[in-house]
């Protein structure tokens, strides 16, 4: 997962997670950090602009060539608060 998100780092903190920290000991990845998000999407009422935000992310992944796999609602989170409303994958 550390790789993938060292082929996504241009889109960190705008449509995927900003990585603080990867460990990695003997080549197996012991823990990965990111920046806290929002909350998942389960049990939330998404508006067509929310899914607008959600599709622009998941585009911007597929434009690096990286296909994420595992589209869920609770694989993905969003700030819906109105002045910084992005939605991560």
């Amino acid at each position: 997962e550390a790789t993938i998100y060292e082929e996504l780092q241009m889109l960190q903190g705008h449509f995927v997670p900003e990585l603080k920290l990867a460990g990695i000991m003997d080549g197996m990845e012991m823990v990965l950090v990111t920046e806290f998000t929002g909350s998942d999407l389960c049990n939330k009422h998404l508006d067509a602009s929310d899914r607008d935000k959600i599709r622009g992310a998941l585009s911007a992944i597929h434009d690096l060539g990286v296909l994420h796999g595992d589209i869920r609602p609770d694989n993905i989170t969003a700030r819906l608060d109105g002045q910084d409303s992005r939605s991560f994958l």
